[in-house]
């Protein structure tokens, strides 16, 4: 069984698109999305 969580992240300012396809390449990130309110990104990983 797989354990899936939800992680809210705050990154420099004009770096949000940068940070979301470095993460992607991480194994455990399943989906990961800029978004632009209180954080600036919002990543799916499972363990």
């Amino acid at each position: 069984m797989s354990v899936k969580a939800y992680i809210m992240m705050n990154v420099k300012t004009g770096t949000e698109d940068e940070v979301c396809e470095k993460v992607l390449k991480f194994s455990e990130v399943e989906e990961a999305a800029a978004i632009y309110v209180a954080f600036d990104l919002i990543l799916k990983v499972k363990a």
